[in-house]
């Protein structure tokens, strides 16, 4: 998926698991701009959108395992565009890396993740941005109740003439399993984020978010 959210068509391939390790591939030819028109003189053709990250090359791995008495799962990889499309502008080629690992002990489980973004956002003045995300969380399970909580903290530096701003989230959720198959989830969330002096964004924020959902699994 690209960075500003869009869908994009790709080819995936995933190899066969070997004793809980498997690795996934994927081509994307752009960044999803199929959405946004087409060209004059060639109906029905996308349109070349400028500084769009174009030729998207993801690489991703995952292992996991149960021993005697705890498990492991792990995932890291990254994604690559290889061109850009339309004018550039100077826009740089967009490179993300991830990774995170979850361990459980019984009813107890413990996680971490981490993302870096380089070049993500280009500036008409030539400036780019870059930027990473890292969280952790822990949960713990009491007869048909999941009790969890998270933290995260996201930074993203703009160079140039542009600043620096945080963004942090902590979590709590509840999960209760009515039935086989069939969950109730309810979260509450508390978001803080700043910037730099200089920052039209410098004063900041503080939001209070609250969910309730269910799940099904057949």
């Amino acid at each position: 998926m690209p960075a500003d959210g869009t869908k994009a068509q790709k080819i995936v391939y995933l190899t066969p698991n070997f004793g809980g390790f498997q690795l996934g591939l994927s081509w994307s030819p752009n960044g999803g701009h199929e959405f946004t028109g087409v060209t004059d003189f060639h109906s029905g053709q996308p349109v070349a959108e400028d500084g769009e990250q174009r030729n998207v090359i993801d690489v991703y791995a995952a292992y996991s395992h149960d021993f005697e008495s705890w498990s492991i799962s792990w995932g890291g990889g990254g994604s690559w565009a290889l061109s850009v499309g339309g004018d550039s502008g100077g826009g740089k080629k967009n490179d993300y890396y991830q990774s995170g690992v979850n361990l459980t002990f019984g009813n107890f489980s413990i996680g971490a993740v981490g993302e870096y973004y380089h070049d993500m956002v280009h500036f008409d003045d030539g400036a780019n941005g870059n930027g990473w995300v890292v969280g952790g969380g822990a949960a713990y399970t009491l007869d048909a109740w999941t009790f969890g909580l998270q933290y995260s903290h996201g930074d993203f530096d703009f160079s140039g003439n542009h600043v620096d701003r945080r963004v942090n989230t902590l979590a709590t959720t509840a999960i209760y399993n009515i039935g086989t198959g069939i969950d109730l989830d309810g979260t509450i969330q508390y978001t803080w984020a700043g910037g730099d002096q200089g920052d039209p964004a410098h004063g900041g924020y503080h939001a209070v978010s609250f969910g309730l959902g269910t799940s099904f699994t057949f």
